[in-house]
Protein backbone atom coordinates (compact mmCIF):
# COMPACT_ATOMS: atom_id res chain seq x y z
CA UNK A 1 0.00 0.00 0.00
CA UNK A 2 1.33 3.23 -0.66
CA UNK A 3 1.90 5.41 2.02
CA UNK A 4 0.42 8.99 1.65
CA UNK A 5 2.07 11.76 2.36
CA UNK A 6 -0.76 12.85 4.92
CA UNK A 7 -1.78 12.10 8.15
CA UNK A 8 -4.57 9.56 8.43
CA UNK A 9 -7.79 12.16 7.30
CA UNK A 10 -9.35 11.26 10.83
CA UNK A 11 -6.53 12.79 12.99
CA UNK A 12 -6.14 16.24 10.61
CA UNK A 13 -7.63 19.39 11.99
CA UNK A 14 -10.76 20.77 11.05
CA UNK A 15 -10.48 23.21 8.15
CA UNK A 16 -10.58 26.59 9.18
CA UNK A 17 -9.39 26.57 12.73
CA UNK A 18 -6.53 28.70 13.43
CA UNK A 19 -2.91 26.50 13.52
CA UNK A 20 0.29 28.19 15.07
CA UNK A 21 3.81 27.68 12.81
CA UNK A 22 5.17 25.68 15.88
CA UNK A 23 1.60 23.39 15.45
CA UNK A 24 2.42 22.92 11.82
CA UNK A 25 5.77 21.93 12.39
CA UNK A 26 4.79 19.67 15.10
CA UNK A 27 1.88 18.00 12.60
CA UNK A 28 4.52 18.13 9.67
CA UNK A 29 6.95 15.69 12.37
CA UNK A 30 3.69 13.78 13.34
CA UNK A 31 2.76 12.75 10.06
CA UNK A 32 7.02 11.83 9.25
CA UNK A 33 6.53 9.86 12.51
CA UNK A 34 3.19 7.69 10.97
CA UNK A 35 5.10 7.38 7.78
CA UNK A 36 8.23 5.64 9.60
CA UNK A 37 5.61 3.29 11.82
CA UNK A 38 4.28 2.07 8.32
CA UNK A 39 7.50 1.42 6.81
CA UNK A 40 9.98 0.17 9.29
CA UNK A 41 7.68 -0.79 12.42
CA UNK A 42 7.52 1.37 15.74
CA UNK A 43 10.52 -0.96 17.40
CA UNK A 44 12.57 0.40 14.50
CA UNK A 45 11.81 3.83 14.17
CA UNK A 46 14.56 6.02 15.23
CA UNK A 47 14.65 10.11 15.19
CA UNK A 48 17.01 9.55 12.23
CA UNK A 49 14.46 7.82 10.41
CA UNK A 50 11.39 10.35 11.81
CA UNK A 51 14.03 12.87 9.52
CA UNK A 52 14.65 11.28 6.49
CA UNK A 53 11.03 10.86 6.14
CA UNK A 54 10.49 14.91 7.21
CA UNK A 55 13.88 15.53 4.28
CA UNK A 56 15.23 17.20 7.10
CA UNK A 57 17.84 16.73 9.99
CA UNK A 58 17.59 15.18 13.19
CA UNK A 59 17.67 18.47 14.81
CA UNK A 60 14.52 19.58 13.33
CA UNK A 61 12.64 16.32 15.01
CA UNK A 62 14.22 16.95 18.63
CA UNK A 63 13.49 21.11 18.38
CA UNK A 64 9.75 19.62 19.08
CA UNK A 65 10.47 16.48 20.73
CA UNK A 66 13.15 15.78 22.89
CA UNK A 67 13.44 11.47 22.78
CA UNK A 68 11.48 8.86 20.29
CA UNK A 69 8.99 7.94 22.96
CA UNK A 70 7.51 11.55 23.33
CA UNK A 71 7.15 11.48 19.67
CA UNK A 72 6.02 8.07 19.90
CA UNK A 73 3.62 8.77 22.79
CA UNK A 74 2.34 12.15 20.95
CA UNK A 75 1.82 10.43 17.59
CA UNK A 76 -0.27 7.47 19.43
CA UNK A 77 -2.41 10.21 21.33
CA UNK A 78 -3.35 12.26 18.18
CA UNK A 79 -4.39 8.89 16.32
CA UNK A 80 -6.78 7.76 19.47
CA UNK A 81 -8.08 11.57 19.68
CA UNK A 82 -8.81 11.62 16.15
CA UNK A 83 -10.71 8.52 16.67
CA UNK A 84 -12.88 10.19 19.54
CA UNK A 85 -13.42 12.91 17.26
CA UNK A 86 -15.19 11.28 14.64
CA UNK A 87 -17.15 9.62 17.02
CA UNK A 88 -18.60 12.92 18.45
CA UNK A 89 -18.99 14.13 14.54
CA UNK A 90 -20.85 10.80 13.48
CA UNK A 91 -23.40 10.71 15.91
CA UNK A 92 -24.36 14.54 15.28
CA UNK A 93 -28.25 13.98 14.42
CA UNK A 94 -28.80 10.34 14.83
CA UNK A 95 -30.92 9.21 16.62
CA UNK A 96 -32.28 5.57 17.53
CA UNK A 97 -29.64 2.36 17.74
CA UNK A 98 -28.34 3.95 14.65
CA UNK A 99 -26.16 5.62 16.99
CA UNK A 100 -24.20 2.39 18.01
CA UNK A 101 -23.52 1.59 14.41
CA UNK A 102 -21.99 5.10 14.34
CA UNK A 103 -19.77 4.84 17.08
CA UNK A 104 -18.32 1.04 15.85
CA UNK A 105 -18.12 2.08 12.29
CA UNK A 106 -16.12 5.66 13.17
CA UNK A 107 -13.52 2.87 14.86
CA UNK A 108 -13.16 0.76 11.86
CA UNK A 109 -10.96 0.57 8.60
CA UNK A 110 -14.29 1.37 6.03
CA UNK A 111 -11.68 3.77 3.90
CA UNK A 112 -8.05 4.08 3.03
CA UNK A 113 -7.57 6.32 5.92
CA UNK A 114 -9.18 4.33 8.42
CA UNK A 115 -7.08 1.31 7.09
CA UNK A 116 -3.73 3.25 7.74
CA UNK A 117 -4.82 4.17 11.15
CA UNK A 118 -5.72 1.03 11.93
CA UNK A 119 -2.37 -0.63 10.49
CA UNK A 120 -0.53 2.50 12.46
CA UNK A 121 -2.39 0.78 15.81
CA UNK A 122 -1.46 -2.30 15.37
CA UNK A 123 1.67 -1.59 14.89
CA UNK A 124 1.58 0.05 18.23
CA UNK A 125 -0.21 -2.27 19.60
CA UNK A 126 2.70 -4.71 19.96
CA UNK A 127 4.87 -1.93 21.63
CA UNK A 128 2.60 -1.38 24.25
CA UNK A 129 3.49 -4.13 26.37
CA UNK A 130 6.10 -3.04 28.56
CA UNK A 131 5.72 0.66 28.18
CA UNK A 132 3.85 2.06 30.55
CA UNK A 133 2.89 5.07 29.14
CA UNK A 134 1.47 3.87 25.65
CA UNK A 135 -0.13 0.90 27.20
CA UNK A 136 -2.39 3.61 28.81
CA UNK A 137 -2.80 5.50 26.21
CA UNK A 138 -4.31 2.17 24.17
CA UNK A 139 -6.46 1.83 27.42
CA UNK A 140 -8.00 4.96 27.24
CA UNK A 141 -8.96 4.05 23.74
CA UNK A 142 -11.33 1.05 24.76
CA UNK A 143 -12.04 3.17 28.38
CA UNK A 144 -13.46 5.85 25.65
CA UNK A 145 -15.09 2.95 23.52
CA UNK A 146 -16.55 1.27 26.50
CA UNK A 147 -18.18 4.38 28.35
CA UNK A 148 -19.97 5.72 24.52
CA UNK A 149 -21.35 2.49 24.16
CA UNK A 150 -23.01 1.73 27.57
CA UNK A 151 -24.28 5.40 27.50
CA UNK A 152 -25.74 4.75 24.25
CA UNK A 153 -27.39 1.38 25.29
CA UNK A 154 -28.49 2.73 28.43
CA UNK A 155 -30.52 5.40 27.04
CA UNK A 156 -32.34 2.59 24.21
CA UNK A 157 -32.63 0.38 26.66
CA UNK A 158 -34.78 3.50 28.63
CA UNK A 159 -36.59 3.66 25.22
CA UNK A 160 -37.18 0.00 25.08
CA UNK A 161 -35.35 -0.25 21.63
CA UNK A 162 -33.03 -2.69 23.17
CA UNK A 163 -33.73 -5.74 25.06
CA UNK A 164 -34.31 -5.51 28.79
CA UNK A 165 -32.19 -7.53 31.17
CA UNK A 166 -28.92 -7.07 29.23
CA UNK A 167 -25.33 -6.69 31.17
CA UNK A 168 -25.11 -3.52 29.27
CA UNK A 169 -21.38 -3.34 30.26
CA UNK A 170 -20.75 -6.50 28.83
CA UNK A 171 -22.48 -6.35 25.73
CA UNK A 172 -20.47 -3.02 25.27
CA UNK A 173 -17.42 -5.32 25.81
CA UNK A 174 -18.61 -7.51 23.01
CA UNK A 175 -19.52 -4.88 20.65
CA UNK A 176 -15.45 -3.38 21.22
CA UNK A 177 -14.36 -7.25 20.55
CA UNK A 178 -16.48 -7.39 17.27
CA UNK A 179 -14.93 -3.97 16.42
CA UNK A 180 -11.30 -5.14 17.33
CA UNK A 181 -12.02 -8.10 15.26
CA UNK A 182 -13.09 -6.41 12.51
CA UNK A 183 -9.91 -4.08 12.17
CA UNK A 184 -7.77 -6.53 12.30
CA UNK A 185 -9.30 -9.07 9.98
CA UNK A 186 -9.52 -5.66 7.56
CA UNK A 187 -5.58 -5.34 7.64
CA UNK A 188 -4.43 -8.99 7.21
CA UNK A 189 -7.42 -10.44 4.75
CA UNK A 190 -8.72 -6.99 3.38
CA UNK A 191 -10.50 -8.94 0.61
CA UNK A 192 -12.68 -10.88 3.33
CA UNK A 193 -13.15 -7.89 5.27
CA UNK A 194 -14.36 -5.34 3.02
CA UNK A 195 -15.98 -2.49 4.03
CA UNK A 196 -19.32 -3.54 3.24
CA UNK A 197 -18.69 -7.08 4.91
CA UNK A 198 -18.01 -5.37 7.89
CA UNK A 199 -21.19 -2.72 8.26
CA UNK A 200 -23.14 -6.11 7.61
CA UNK A 201 -21.58 -7.71 10.38
CA UNK A 202 -21.95 -4.64 12.77
CA UNK A 203 -25.72 -4.66 11.75
CA UNK A 204 -25.70 -8.73 11.97
CA UNK A 205 -24.15 -8.14 15.78
CA UNK A 206 -27.23 -5.62 16.78
CA UNK A 207 -30.02 -7.75 15.25
CA UNK A 208 -28.84 -11.14 17.07
CA UNK A 209 -28.01 -9.82 20.55
CA UNK A 210 -29.86 -6.77 21.23
CA UNK A 211 -32.85 -5.62 19.27
CA UNK A 212 -36.16 -6.77 20.76
CA UNK A 213 -37.49 -10.54 20.01
CA UNK A 214 -40.26 -10.54 18.19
Amino acid sequence: MAISREAPARTRRKAGAAVSNNERKRQEVLEATWRAILRVGVENVTIREIAGELQATTGAVVHYFRTKDEVLLYALDHLITGMVEEVTECLEGVEGIARLECILHASLPLDEAGETAWRIWLAFLRTCVGNEKLGAEHQRRYAFMRSALVDELTRLQAQKAIRAGLDLKLEADAMVALADGLGVGRVIDPERFDPEQQRMLVKRHIAAFLTPQA
